[in-house]
């Protein structure tokens, strides 16, 4: 015979219910997606400050090129200029340099040590060829401008502004609401 205690009847199972477990498979998933979006937006930021750190480089080669060819870029010639780079990978996309021309040696370059056969118009026309070249493989799509004021009695100023698109990723509502790429601009004041 099978004796009962009269507790045991009143005992209820303890455990989890099925509603339990939805809920609390709700949370962590809504957690995860938290995670996923706050990941995404990590690694395109990272994107952002790569670009960022690439065009403050590019835009300091600029200024070291300028510096190194002081005799064209302190010249008087160097005042007016208004030097536009375009986007895309052709040499040919610097416009606006008076003054300068293609050098006049036999392979069209100033490589010759210390740039010897080329004036320094030419120098500064094939620094600026090269420079744009290099620039072009790494940004297709970025622009940029060499703009340069002075007078006989003040010194040389030029501003170098590099410009280019950047992804953003949502992080909330509001951001959404706008664009995905935005219009980024750098500018370097230089004194060669």
């Amino acid at each position: 015979m099978l004796v009962t205690s009269p507790h045991s009847r009143g005992r209820v199972e303890r455990g989890f219910t099925i509603i339990e477990l939805l809920v609390t498979l709700v949370i962590v998933s809504v957690g995860m997606l938290g995670v996923a979006k706050l990941q995404a937006a990590a690694v395109a930021e990272t994107g952002v400050a790569r670009t960022r750190s690439l065009m403050t480089f590019q835009a300091e080669a600029l200024a070291a090129m300028m510096r190194s060819n002081k005799a064209f870029w302190q010249s008087s010639t160097a005042f007016t200029q208004n030097i536009t780079i375009r986007a895309g990978t052709s040499a040919t996309n610097v416009t606006g340099a008076t003054g300068t021309a293609a050098p006049t040696t036999t392979d069209g370059t100033c490589n010759s040590p210390a740039g010897t056969g080329c004036t320094p118009a030419q120098l500064a026309y094939d620094d600026l060829k090269t420079w744009k070249t290099a620039f072009s493989k790494a940004f297709p799509a970025a622009s940029g401008s060499i703009v340069c004021t002075g007078s006989a009695t003040a010194p040389e100023t030029c501003d170098i502004t590099l410009s280019w698109d950047e992804r953003t990723v949502a992080v909330n509502r509001t951001t959404a609401a706008g664009t995905s790429s935005a219009t980024a601009s750098l500018i370097l004041h230089v004194q060669p």
